[in-house]
This record gives structure tokens, C-alpha cells and sequence, in this order.
């Protein structure tokens, strides 16, 4: 049970998807804080040890073993139990820093705070959720409180907003998601009003992410999604301090509009608001000095595909797209296949060609990456991994091929 042996133990673990290593990891935290929160610990080592009085001060500083705990359990986000451990973990954190210990400190800071409600997005657990509130309602007091008031509970910031935010997607309810949402944002406002947040668009971001998600295809949402999410960012701008949009914004407006709701009235609105948000995004109308990259391009020639009703006009207008978008080095695997889905394949072998894109088409790519024509990776063994071929008899041929090959370099030298 020595501090010093389970602290260093505790950081060798890396693998938390293995059950028997995780089952280590839990029994050696708990002994390890046991130890730690128990004062008798420092007197009883004094009594047995031969040290300075300097040193007989110092105590261990186990952020960073408490933090590899926190971090460990976030990679297990599809884990029911993995949520519920972080927050144990960082209840045992606080409480260690309350406790004022001679073993060990710890050293709070809100990017941990952070990564627990984090973990907590991709719960559908309402007990875990009420704990994320709870959490981001303690930080939120901590920092209204006069100075010293909770020394263990850091100021929050516009990612813990976001992050509770963001888990607002599993209330099946619209209306209340629509309310929670909206008491956070306020939460968040009464906070930057005052000076304690620096002015950010991350928790508005999220919003529009999570209006997208429940209402991108849903024909009975409560009024245009569009419109609902283009009042977010006149609230935005019309804030005071006034929160300036960046590109998560655009793009996630781009998405909204090419999200297809099945209502004709609303095509022509969408696809105005797409054609002037991609206009804003280039600024100079070419892609130097702009914040344009692959998904632009990419959610924009969605917009065509679902917005457009000529055929014609529709795949003009993809052709054109996808010009500027090798123009750029934005040739995506997803932009290639709106280019794909839209034109015959004649058309397509005419504009693309067949085998290996050209590198100055990809070279700033910066989602999913396809060098061959068909959307494919390719490279070294590309035909060895095709789906459908028979493989056995070409990985042999090439392995025997390459290791003839290195034998006659290596036999000129």
C-alpha cells in the first residue's frame, strides 16, 4: 500500500479496454486514496524513517496519477460504468484537496472538470446526467462565491457548457431539451455579462449541433429548423460583449441547410442561406485567406443535391463545385462521391479520370482521404485489399516479387 509503488503502478496501466487490467487500476486507486486521506500515514512513516524536517514536509503531488485515472476511463466512452467512475474519481480528487493533506496534494484545474463532463456527452444514463448538472452548478457557484469560498472547484468554461449542452441529446422530450438548452446558454450569458467567461461560440455551436441532430429530419419540429437555428446567431451577435461566429458555426449552419426536411417551401430558403454563408466563409472569392476546407465543399454540394430541383441545373452546379474544390486541394472521399451520385459514369471518368488523383487535388484534405478515382486509399497492396477479389495468390506473387527485389539491391553492395 506505499503511495510512492501504487502511483507509478497506476500510470503503467494504458489499456482500460482489458477488463483484468481495469479491475487493477481499480483496486490500486482505491487503496492508494485510502491511503493518501488517511492523516495517520505521515506520522507513522516519520516514526520509521530517518528524514530532514524539510523532507518530512514534502508531500507527493498526485494530479497527475488521479488525471491518468480520469483520461483512462474517458477512452471507455461505450462503457455504462465508465461515466460513473470518472465522477468517483473526481469526487475523490476534491476531496482530497479539501482535505488539506501532508501525504499528498492535488492540483485542480478545469480542463479536468471538463473531461468528466465530457465523458458524460455520450451517456443516455438521466442519473449521469443529473450529476454533469450538478457538476457544471458547483463550478458556476464556486465562481459567483467571494474569493476562497470552494478552493477545490474551478471556474467552468465555454467547453463545459458545450459539453452539457451536447448530452441534452438524449432527453427524447424536444421541448424540454429545447428549455434545458436554453437555461445553460442563459447560464453561460449571466457569466460572460459579468466578465468571469471570455465571450466564445462554443456553447451556441452546440446548440446548433444538437437542434441538428434531433430536428434535421423531423417534418413536425417546432418551426423551420433554419430559422431556429439562425435566431442563435443573431442572439450571438446581438449580445453584448458580442460573440463573434468562427468556422464550427458556418459549417454548422452549411449542415443545417443541407439537411433535407421533406418541405418543398423551405428548399429555396435554404439553399439562399447555403449559396451566402459559403460566400462569407471564402471571403476573396478564391481559396487563399479563406476558412474554406473539404466539408465545405462537401455540405455545400449537399445542399445542391437536396435544394435544386432542375437536374440540370443541380449537376452544373456540382460540376462547378467540385472544380473549386480541386482548385483548392479539397478532394475529399466524400466530395468525390457527391461528384459521383450526381453525373453518369461516363461523365464521371470524363472529370476525374481513372486511377491515382492528382496530389495537388487532395493536398488539403482534411476528413476522409481518397487517392484513387474510385474513392479508395490505395496504395501499396491497394489491389490485395479490394473486396470481392481473391487475394491469396497476388500477396504471395508481390511478397515474392519485393524480397527479390531487396536481395539484388543488397547484392550490389
Amino acid at each position: 500500500d506505499d503511495p510512492f509503488l501504487l502511483m507509478h503502478s497506476i500510470k503503467s496501466i494504458s489499456n482500460y479496454t482489458c477488463l483484468e487490467e481495469t479491475a487493477l487500476v481499480d483496486d490500486w486507486f482505491t487503496r492508494l486514496h485510502r491511503n493518501v486521506m488517511d492523516k495517520s500515514n505521515k506520522t507513522e512513516s516519520n516514526k520509521h524513517h530517518a528524514v530532514s524536517e524539510s523532507e518530512a514536509k514534502e508531500a507527493m503531488d498526485l494530479t497527475g496519477t488521479y488525471t491518468s485515472v480520469i483520461r483512462g476511463y474517458s477512452k471507455l466512452r461505450q462503457d455504462s460504468g465508465a461515466a460513473e467512475k470518472a465522477f468517483h474519481a473526481l469526487q475523490r480528487m476534491q476531496a482530497l484537496s479539501a482535505l488539506d493533506s501532508e501525504v499528498a496534494t492535488i492540483d485542480l484545474k478545469a480542463n479536468l472538470f471538463n473531461v468528466v463532463l465530457g465523458i458524460a456527452e455520450s451517456s443516455n444514463d438521466s442519473k449521469i446526467r443529473s450529476k454533469q448538472l450538478e457538476l457544471l452548478n458547483s463550478m458556476i457557484e464556486g465562481s459567483r462565491g467571494s474569493n476562497g469560498a470552494d478552493c477545490s472547484t474551478p471556474m467552468p468554461t465555454d467547453q463545459s457548457f458545450a459539453s452539457c449542452i451536447k448530452a441534452l441529446s438524449a432527453i427524447t422530450d424536444p421541448a424540454a431539451t429545447m428549455n434545458e438548452t436554453e437555461e445553460l446558454m442563459a447560464s453561460f450569458e449571466s457569466l460572460m455579462k459579468d466578465g468571469s467567461i471570455p465571450p466564445s461560440p462554443k456553447p451556441y455551436n452546440a446548440a446548433i449541433e444538437l437542434y441538428l441532430n434531433m430536428f434535421g429530419r423531423d417534418e413536425d419540429a417546432p418551426g423551420s429548423l433554419l430559422s431556429i437555428c439562425d435566431d442563435i446567431c443573431k442572439r450571438m451577435q446581438n449580445f453584448t460583449p458580442s460573440v463573434h461566429t468562427d468556422t464550427f458555426t458556418s459549417l454548422a449552419l452549411l449542415k443545417v441547410c443541407a439537411y433535407d426536411d421533406g418541405i418543398m417551401d423551405n428548399q429555396v430558403q435554404r439553399m439562399e442561406r447555403a449559396a451566402q454563408i459559403f460566400k462569407d466563409s471564402s471571403t476573396s472569392g478564391d481559396n487563399e485567406g479563406s476558412e474554406l476546407n473539404d466539408k465545405f465543399y462537401f455540405y455545400m454540394m449537399k445542399c445542391v443535391a437536396n435544394n435544386v430541383a432542375s437536374a440540370e441545373d443541380r449537376k452544373d452546379q456540382i460540376k462547378e463545385l467540385f472544380s473549386k474544390a480541386c482548385s483548392g486541394g479539397f478532394v475529399s472521399a466524400n466530395v468525390l462521391k457527391m461528384l459521383r451520385t450526381q453525373t453518369s459514369t461516363e461523365e464521371y471518368i470524363a472529370i476525374v479520370g481513372s486511377g491515382r488523383l492528382a496530389d495537388n487535388w487532395i493536398e488539403n484534405v482534411t476528413s476522409g482521404v481518397a487517392v484513387y478515382t474510385d474513392g479508395t486509399t490505395g496504395g501499396e497492396g491497394k489491389n490485395a485489399r479490394r473486396k470481392g477479389k481473391s487475394t491469396s495468390n497476388w500477396a504471395k506473387k508481390q511478397r515474392e516479387r519485393e524480397e527479390t527485389m531487396l536481395s539484388r539491391k543488397q547484392a550490389k553492395f
